[in-house]
């Protein structure tokens, strides 16, 4: 499946946060084919393009795992139970977002269409069926 993830660090190392996620999705099956530059507002932003055979539920939980990897205090499911528990205020090193998978479109930071395009200029958003170009060109 072709997907775009957004990756976001706002502590520590942050382009060495970036890189260390990079290493940890592949790591996960998750095969990352490109990496726009990086936006620095409020942190280091990035978006990937990667490839994998991941279904949506396990490529974001891949996400989930890579971000507790880097000592997120996210809740990890597994069947009905849940691995680690909320910590308020430990946000961990890096956050992972799907902003597309395959013909579905996801809620993203406003730097990702940037990088999506920087990646894949002619490419059309796959629910709204318009280039993305044309659409952030609105906004």
């Amino acid at each position: 499946m072709h997907v775009f993830l957004s990756l976001e660090s706002s502590s520590g190392d942050l382009e060495m946060n970036l890189v260390t996620a990079r290493d940890l999705l592949m790591k996960h099956d998750v095969l990352v084919l490109g990496q726009s530059n990086v936006f620095e507002e409020n942190g280091a932003h990035q978006v990937v393009e990667c490839g994998t055979e991941l279904v949506l539920a396990d490529l974001i939980l891949v996400c989930r795992i890579v971000e507790k990897e880097m000592g997120s205090s996210v809740e990890i499911p597994v069947g009905n139970v849940k691995f680690g528990a909320p910590v308020p205020g430990s946000a961990g090193l890096i956050s992972i977002g799907v902003i597309f998978y395959g013909d579905q479109a996801f809620e993203a930071p406003s730097f990702a269409w940037e990088g999506v395009l920087e990646l894949s200029p002619d490419f059309v958003h796959p629910v709204l069926k318009k280039p993305l170009k044309a659409l952030l060109a609105q906004a």
